[in-house]
């Protein structure tokens, strides 16, 4: 299956010192973007070139969504043994701190790409 206009190439996640073969980096990266496309209403769908700040949240959402399904280990004790695994919610909270650390004062067309309300612009 061939991806194409990706948020961030593969070439570009292994130059940032990504270290996944690039078959699960592409379904990563997908994810990655749906989520991001969901939280922007598309809006960077509209660019012909996609920033930096873009690239460098898709390269952070990967490591997340690479180690959801590993159920990352929180604490872990070993008299009476007793393992925490992360949870969901966690995930996701982690998820949506990316998101806003890297684009929350992004703006295309003058208007923040997380904003969710009415503007202007149809949006």
């Amino acid at each position: 299956m061939k991806f194409e206009n990706q948020y961030l190439t593969y070439d570009e996640y292994k130059e940032l010192g990504g270290k996944l073969i690039e078959k699960p980096f592409n379904l990563l990266e997908y994810r990655a973007e749906k989520k991001i496309d969901e939280l922007s209403s598309n809006r960077f769908r509209k660019l012909s070139e996609y920033p930096k700040e873009l690239k460098l949240c898709v390269y952070d959402l990967i490591d997340v969504f690479n180690s959801e399904g590993n159920s990352s280990v929180v604490s872990e004790t070993v008299g009476n043994y007793s393992k925490t695994n992360q949870s969901k919610q966690n995930i996701e909270k982690t998820k949506m701190e990316i998101i806003n650390q890297y684009l929350s004062e992004y703006k295309i067309d003058d208007v923040f790409v997380l904003y969710r309300g009415m503007d202007c612009y149809g949006n």
